[in-house]
């Protein structure tokens, strides 16, 4: 199960994004072709991060939902800010 756990004071400063951009930064410079996690149905906040970062969600009910995010050549690049 994947989540970020940003103290109270910092959430809403775009911190989980940035993480998730190194993430993903990290991901194409080590030549990985996917992002596969599993996240808790309940952690509507990590699912918002994922998808506004161009995750697909699977939903399965009573399950985690599964987030995948392509690193091919054709996905546009993500510049951690």
């Amino acid at each position: 199960e994947m989540a970020f756990a940003i103290i109270d004071p910092y959430q809403g400063h775009g911190i989980g994004s940035t993480l998730l951009k190194h993430l993903i930064a990290m991901a194409r410079s080590a030549g990985l072709r996917k992002l596969t996690a599993d996240v808790l149905p309940e952690n509507e906040a990590m699912l918002r991060l994922f998808k506004g970062n161009g995750f697909r969600l699977h939903r399965t009910p009573g399950a985690e939902v599964k987030v995948e995010f392509e690193l091919d050549a054709a996905s546009p690049p993500v510049t951690p800010q």
